[in-house]
């Protein structure tokens, strides 16, 4: 499959796991470790069973990159649970702009880590994908309901942390073939998302059937979303993907129209979507 392919699906399984994220959020707030450690088993059989079926399997590795494999474990783990419990109690438009900053995040750790460059079009691709999140994202976003509290920065920390982890990604793509990493590094994450659950699992009843069909829905798609990721990440730089991901504000918009009758702001938010459009097209 060719990175462009994998890429273009990939926003399309991310644009539904978010409306279906920030449905189950908000009906859940304290529950954010339980429920990613309940679907994440999902994502993790997902992985393995196409890494297995399609790559060579091999353990061969040092003791070092087994401590930074089990390391961006735990990295991605905080991700996910202060992604979701971020989503839960500041406004949706809010958390979609906050997240938006991971682009920029990405561009400066890889240019760090791993000495990625960027040409001036590329650069202001992601500058104009920023910004045009922000214009999409707005939904009853006022200057009474963007305030700076903990579960802001906690939104911001989530968005950096991904961004970091994604590099790490793009390193072991580099160190092994997708299949092994599918199998040894989302297991690792599995296993860091299940130990932050320890002395919570109790609470899982309280989803109830309709929930727990739900967390079986997030857990599917974001393996779809997972596997489409790294393999369009294991061909081009860590830098263009996490600006072509940018877009998928564009996209949850478009769900959010089509499926959750959203059609606040409607003209700017269109003329976001055209701006984004634009910086997509700068980054190809």
């Amino acid at each position: 499959m060719s990175w462009q392919i994998a890429i273009i699906l990939h926003l399309i399984f991310t644009a539904m796991f978010a409306l279906v994220q920030r449905n189950i959020s908000r009906q859940f707030q304290s529950h954010a470790r339980v429920a990613t450690a309940f679907f994440y088993p999902i994502v993790s059989l997902m992985g393995i069973t196409y890494g297995a079926l399609n790559y060579d399997i091999s353990f061969n590795f040092s003791i070092y990159t087994w401590l930074f494999l089990a390391a961006n474990g735990f990295i991605f783990a905080s991700t996910f649970i202060s992604a979701f419990k971020s989503n839960s109690h500041i406004d949706a438009a809010q958390f979609a702009i906050l997240q938006s900053t991971r682009a920029i995040f990405t561009v400066i750790i890889a240019a760090i880590i791993l000495g990625e460059r960027m040409n001036e079009l590329q650069l202001l691709g992601i500058l104009v994908l920023t910004i045009s999140a922000g214009l999409v994202a707005v939904r009853r976003t006022t200057a009474k309901t963007f305030t700076v509290s903990k579960w802001s920065w906690l939104a911001i920390f989530s968005a950096f942390a991904l961004a970091l982890a994604t590099t790490n990604e793009k390193y072991f793509l580099g160190e092994m073939n997708v299949g092994t990493y599918m199998v040894i590094g989302w297991g690792f994450q599995t296993m860091a998302v299940m130990l932050l659950a320890t002395g919570r699992w109790h609470t899982l009843k309280d989803f109830g059937p309709n929930g727990i069909k739900q967390l079986v829905y997030l857990g599917i798609l974001r393996g779809f979303q997972g596997i489409t990721f790294v393999l369009a990440l294991s061909q081009v730089d860590v830098s263009l993907i996490a600006g072509i991901m940018s877009y998928q504000t564009v996209l949850i918009f478009i769900g959010g129209i089509i499926f959750l009758h959203e059609r606040e702001h409607l003209y700017r938010r269109f003329a976001g979507s055209m701006l984004a459009t634009v910086g997509l097209l700068l980054l190809f």
